[in-house]
């Protein structure tokens, strides 16, 4: 939020539509995987006959820890380019046209599937899964940094780390910079594997894909990789009035969706059921929003307010209040358009 402030401070457009997007592309479906995903290591991590991992002292185990992460998410994010069918999952990502914090966020919903089997030797070491889950953690809060619009170069850490400067090479779509900058926090791995690159002065960096439809419906973000050469429903993302309200709306949606994970275990089930299924129905609705005009923006403006209601109620805390404050703000500021379109 403070990215986009700053950004509409400057005076710079702000994609809300897009940011919508980035934030709507998979967030319930790829969290639920990706608990899967750490399930499923825990459980290969307890049956393997290995395991000497298991019995190094927390000093060096959490280290190591940190530097096999790496590694495997390294190979990881290059097979996910180089396998046709990894890649169709990947490419989700890199359909974002705007480089920016929401760009981190933006995720297929079977990333943690597709990324489980690269992870696997460090269970079958016998790392704890406390320790994959920590490291992993901080791995993740890097590679959302390096997704910053605003962070320059960072002196002599751009040495040893995949800084912000590194990462937005590898989401640029022209030739010099396809399939380079794999690594996820230590930049090594690009340079002793020989697939580190820099910006190039003749080549501004460009992003997004080439021939891509970018698209703020969530499941069609996720399918359009799958379907590629056939014939796509939807026009993509729509100009004019109401980017604004939408992206105001995906940050909202988007912010209660983060407390719910965080509070969520002191709620009954039907309140957890019904406050999944009012996110996914509000994502959906946003996505239709920013692509079908009007008829999304009726249909979010009948949910939105009552998920907000039920929400309030639920918590009984004034934190939804500060949180609505501070996004009208953000909304004041913003100089690319209001309202809902027409």
């Amino acid at each position: 939020m403070s990215e986009i402030a700053l950004l509409a401070w400057r005076g710079r457009a702000v994609p809300w539509v897009e940011i919508s997007a980035d934030l709507g592309s998979g967030h319930l479906p790829m969290w639920v995987l990706r608990g899967v995903e750490v399930a499923g290591l825990a459980w290969i991590s307890q049956r393997t006959p290995v395991g000497f991992a298991a019995d190094w002292p927390v000093w060096f185990v959490w280290p190591l820890a940190f530097l096999a992460w790496d590694f495997s998410f390294y190979w990881l994010h290059r097979m996910h380019h180089a396998v046709p069918l990894l890649w169709k999952v990947h490419a989700v990502h890199h359909q974002g046209e705007t480089y920016g914090l929401s760009l981190g966020n933006r995720n297929a919903w079977l990333s943690s599937l597709t990324s489980l089997p690269f992870f696997v030797p460090m269970a079958l070491m016998g790392f704890p899964t406390a320790a994959f889950v920590g490291v992993g953690s901080v791995h993740y809060f890097v590679q959302f940094w390096n997704h910053s619009a605003l962070a320059g170069p960072m002196g002599p850490l751009e040495k040893v780390m995949v800084t912000p400067t590194h990462h937005r090479v590898h989401h640029g779509k022209d030739a010099p910079y396809v399939d380079c900058n794999f690594g996820g926090t230590i930049v090594l791995w690009d340079k002793w594997f020989g697939t580190f690159r820099r910006a190039l002065p003749e080549f501004p960096l460009r992003y997004g894909l080439e021939g891509n439809t970018l698209r703020a419906d969530p499941l069609a973000a996720n399918l359009a990789p799958f379907l590629a050469g056939r014939r796509e429903r939807g026009n993509g993302i729509r100009e004019g009035r109401g980017r604004s309200a939408v992206g105001i709306s995906g940050l909202l949606l988007f912010t209660l969706l983060l407390h719910y994970v965080r509070q969520s275990h002191l709620w009954t089930v039907p309140v957890r059921a019904s406050w999944v299924a009012g996110v996914a129905a509000g994502t959906w609705a946003l996505g239709r929003w920013s692509e079908r005009g009007v008829r999304g923006a009726w249909i979010w403006l009948a949910l939105g307010p009552a998920l907000l209601a039920v929400f309030a109620m639920v918590l009984r805390s004034p934190w939804v209040g500060a949180v609505a404050l501070a996004l009208a703000i953000v909304f004041a500021l913003d100089r690319s358009g209001r309202g809902i379109p027409s």
